[in-house]
């Protein structure tokens, strides 16, 4: 069976990968909009344990 993940966790699993990224600007560009998520109250812990 596939598993199964809504947008908001592809979105965090795509903006950790980029954190990884050799290109400056998009690591910048990915750790910015996670720390713009992590203002939102429960929204990436509620993402990283359901993932």
């Amino acid at each position: 069976m596939a598993n199964l993940i809504d947008q908001d966790q592809q979105w965090l699993i795509n903006s950790l990968n980029a954190t990884l990224d050799t290109n400056q600007q998009a690591r910048s560009f990915a750790e910015a909009s996670l720390n713009q998520a992590a203002l939102q109250p429960g929204i990436c812990l509620y993402h990283l344990c359901n993932l």
